[in-house]
């Protein structure tokens, strides 16, 4: 929850700061121009310098014009930046591709320059679109320019140093590996010991988690049943241990290749860390067991606004960092991305694509209303197989069976607007996959130009697995075989400590009682928004899909509208009520800058002593020690899984 008018007013003056540290005289610069006519918005005057207050006066903040602003997926800087009387986006590319007429190097049009460019890389960053976390990528871009640039006069340069200080650790993500320590894995009464491990932090919202995920490497050329690199994932953003093991089983059920998931109890150094879900990872050793290819130069991750387009070249990364000759592989990766970005039809990239693996997946991903990957341009890889094809793989599959949908369709919530609440459609399960899906031009081609594949494939796993007599008795197996771990991890020591919750910044929201319920049918509220109870979300969408698309054979049962099932309505999530917020009470995390226009004059900040610093280059500087052992129960990608949890 947060407050919309406090966050746009924080936005108004960090604006005018920046827009402040313009110290360029553009009659001086460009004498040949008539820069009041070519850069009329910038409002420029006799001096020659662009006048803030009348660009700020033209630049909408009004709260209650955003009522129908999508805040799930797109920046509102750059809406501000481009919707108002003047498109101060165009003004700025402009100004960046203009050159001085001078003939000298103008330090002060490099400094705007670079000024301009982090405003225009801030405000088309859609990876998160709170506001909050846009002023935090805004203030750290000019930070950085600031430091590498030398921008901006003293007391703006000094201001923005301010802002960086009480910014603190949101501006840098904490990070955490050790190679020193062993590994000690028991599994069905026998143990194997791994000398050579490393063992790190994982993820990127994840590791905020008061339990987080871990990565696990054995190294020295040995593995454990295939494998050689794990998640050891906490899967905290949902209550059950649940939805990550689903989802590797619905893949496997239908052959679709993916990672494989099931469960570990884990200890460091003798100390209970609970219980995890234990996944395989697609690094180079996945793809060298599972393709038999050995340091592959072909698999690239996608972990931020990738959305298969021309700007996925820059974004996605090549997981093989001895890589001696790039520009070979960089243009294979490019050509790729074009010609699937051109393809006006799914028989334009047959030949260099897995169509019906992704329209599998695209199946998988609107049943299961799994909304973190393709449709966020997140958590996927993409890797040239031996056959020439590429192929889609998606990892994280905690997002899974209707839970925190609300981020894809809603976004933060306000609570002094919420006329948006009134006016968006919650009813997810009864979501069309036209409505469902993001505009993507890999979807549009391959599945709503033409959705007769997708229809077929919709059809073959709804018989197949999604579906409650399917479905409903693995969650009744998997929550057995579980829940002694379950409630241990939901109990605390006689010290009130929970197991593997390390991070105490972090927030701890729930209970035994919540992974009893949200397994089942019971909707509830979680640390992000809300989720279905699985059972839940799997009945309505199965109705749904039963009622909507023709030829499918569905079980009577289900469908009978007098199939009951039990709610607990104690923790029932039954919507959001925004009357028991005082809006004026919200917590604004930048109340600090609410008093900007009096820092705008120059501030006098002692310069510090300098610090001699010795950097190990080697990654066991923060080696601590420790020894990793878990107990698990895994599937090693063989026909059947354990004794004790067998496949669907």
């Amino acid at each position: 929850m947060s407050n919309l008018t406090n966050e746009l007013i924080t936005l108004n003056k960090v604006v005018r700061v920046i827009l402040g540290m313009f110290n360029l005289n553009f009659t001086e610069t460009f004498p040949n121009i008539d820069v009041k006519n070519e850069f009329s918005g910038f409002y420029i005057g006799q001096d020659g310098f662009i006048d803030v207050d009348q660009i700020i006066a033209n630049l909408d903040f009004d709260p209650k014009h955003y009522v129908d602003f999508d805040f799930a997926m797109n920046n509102i800087l750059l809406h501000i930046l481009e919707k108002g009387k003047y498109n101060y986006m165009d003004y700025l590319k402009k100004l960046i591709a203009f050159e001085a007429y001078t003939g000298e190097d103008n330090m002060a049009l490099n400094s705007t320059k670079a000024i301009a460019t982090t405003i225009i890389e801030s405000a088309k960053n859609n990876g998160d679109t709170q506001i909050n976390n846009t002023i935090d990528t805004l203030i750290a871009n000019i930070a950085l320019t600031e430091e590498n640039n030398q921008v901006g006069d003293l007391g703006q340069v000094n201001y923005i140093q301010f802002l960086q200080e009480k910014l603190g650790s949101t501006l840098q993500m904490e990070d955490f590996k050790t190679k020193n320590g062993t590994l000690t894995v028991s599994v069905g009464g026998e143990e194997k010991i791994f000398e050579k491990i490393t063992l790190s932090l994982s993820g990127q919202y994840s590791r905020y988690l008061v339990k987080p995920n871990f990565n696990l490497k054995i190294r020295g050329k040995k593995d454990l049943f295939g494998r050689s690199q794990f998640k050891l994932r906490s899967d905290l953003t949902e209550p059950t241990f649940l939805r990550s093991k689903l989802t590797s089983d619905v893949h496997k059920k239908m052959g679709v290749t993916s990672i494989l998931a099931n469960y570990a109890i884990f200890y460091i150094n003798d100390e209970y860390m609970g219980l995890f879900v234990l996944t395989d990872a697609y690094k180079l050793p996945w793809i060298e067991q599972v393709y038999g290819e050995k340091d592959t130069s072909h698999l690239y991750k996608c972990s931020l606004l990738a959305y298969l387009n021309e700007d996925s070249a820059n974004i996605c990364e090549n997981e093989n960092d001895d890589i001696v000759d790039p520009t070979e592989i960089s243009e294979e990766w490019s050509t790729f991305l074009n010609t699937i970005f051109e393809a006006q039809s799914a028989e334009d990239i047959e030949d260099v694509f897995e169509v019906d693996h992704f329209i599998k997946e695209m199946v998988i991903e609107y049943l299961l209303g799994a909304w973190d990957h393709i449709q966020l341009g997140h958590n996927f890889y993409l890797y040239k197989q031996p056959n020439g094809k590429w192929i889609y793989l998606t990892y994280d599959h905690d997002h899974t069976f209707g839970i925190n949908l609300d981020r894809l369709f809603l976004g933060y919530i306000y609570v002094d607007l919420p006329e948006r609440l009134e006016k968006l459609d919650f009813d997810y399960p009864n979501y069309s996959f036209e409505k469902w899906t993001q505009k993507r031009h890999l979807i549009d081609i391959l599945i709503l130009k033409d959705p007769t594949r997708f229809n077929q494939v919709l059809k073959e796993i709804v018989e197949t697995v999604f579906n409650p007599a399917t479905l409903f008795p693995r969650i009744d197996e998997l929550k057995e075989f579980i829940r002694p771990y379950a409630e241990k991890d939901y109990t605390p020591d006689k010290e009130g400590h929970f197991p593997g919750r390390i991070n105490e910044l972090g927030n701890n929201p729930y209970t035994f009682e919540h992974w009893e319920a949200n397994s089942e049918f019971t909707s509830i509220s979680t640390i992000q928004y809300n989720g279905y109870g699985i059972k839940y979300w799997i009945l309505a969408k199965y109705r749904y899909i039963c009622s909507t698309y023709e030829g499918i054979e569905c079980d009577p049962v289900y469908l009978d509208e007098n199939y009951k099932y039990e709610v607990d309505e104690s923790i029932e999530f039954k919507g959001y009520d925004l009357s028991s917020y005082n809006s004026s009470e919200i917590n604004n995390p930048y109340a600090y800058l609410l008093d900007l226009d009096k820092l705008l004059n120059p501030i006098i900040v002692e310069e510090p002593e300098p610090v001699a610093t010795e950097i190990n280059d080697d990654d066991e500087a923060l080696d601590v020690g420790d020894d990793a052992e878990f107990e698990s129960e895994y599937d090693s990608g063989s026909e059947s899984e354990t004794d004790e949890v067998e496949d669907i």
